[in-house]
């Protein structure tokens, strides 16, 4: 009973903490990670905490449980990886509570192929291919491939079709389609310019959910209006990847 629902609301608070905080840090083994790594920073909040279950363990274990191979269905060849399980539970999270969501990290960290398989596994109830995800809303993806030529107009024109969109769905939050701008390599426009500038209104008041990749941190204006995820490959997601590829990642 009441055990129970503080158990639960303990575990809400660190998965909060989790999404926002935690999973935006680097890990030990990045090239360029900061003085405060995913590793620093759950030793203080542990502390300050002070709940029996370490906050890393909850949010690596909610992940595992919740992103697997009976949950979702991959592309023939596609590895598990730990960054792939980061990134497929971050965005459906930020989706379902329409958060914006920018997701950083290096080349080959399964972050284009996360939103794929969001937007392949996400049908809503009745085309859902496994049980798991039919009880999440369908998902309708605007993509927006950026280069250093990707103009403000372009984005806002990707905003306002998505807008458009979901009000055909319906606005509710109960609405059985949500629509998604998503902008792949989105550190690419240039910066001079200012072209993602115009994301600023639509990520202040979202009415539709945003997913931005980059291999590239987005600067402070963005950061602050956003969740953001980073994670790069470990040795342990190298090893899965190789054996993905081999076919034989059902193996230990």
């Amino acid at each position: 009973g009441h055990m129970a629902t503080v158990d639960r609301i303990t575990v809400a608070v660190q998965l909060s903490v989790g999404v926002a905080y935690y999973l935006r840090l680097p890990i030990d083994t990045d090239r360029d990670a900061s003085a405060i790594t995913r590793r620093n920073f759950v030793k203080e909040i542990d502390t300050e905490m002070r709940t029996e279950s370490r906050i890393a363990e909850v949010i690596n274990t909610v992940i595992e449980k919740f992103v697997t191979l009976k949950h979702f269905a991959f592309p023939k060849g596609i590895a598990l990886t730990q960054a792939l399980s980061e990134n497929i539970f971050t965005i459906i999270a930020c989706v379902l509570s329409n958060v914006p969501l920018g997701i950083i990290g290096t080349p080959g960290s399964s972050k284009t192929l996360s939103v794929h398989i969001v937007r392949d596994n996400l049908r809503g109830p009745d085309l859902s291919t496994t049980q798991f995800c039919k009880q999440f809303p369908a998902v309708d993806v605007f993509f927006h491939q950026c280069s250093e030529y990707s103009t403000a107009e372009e984005i806002r024109k990707t905003f306002q079709k998505a807008m458009s969109r979901q009000k055909s769905y319906g606005d509710e939050a109960g609405s059985s389609t949500r629509c998604i701008v998503f902008l792949d390599e989105a550190g690419l426009p240039d910066a001079r310019r200012m072209v993602l500038k115009e994301l600023h209104p639509f990520l202040d008041s979202p009415s539709v959910s945003f997913v931005a990749v980059s291999n590239f941190p987005f600067d402070a204006a963005n950061t602050n209006r956003m969740v953001t995820l980073r994670r790069s490959l470990d040795q342990k997601d190298l090893e899965v990847l190789a054996k993905g590829c081999l076919e034989i990642n059902h193996l230990d």
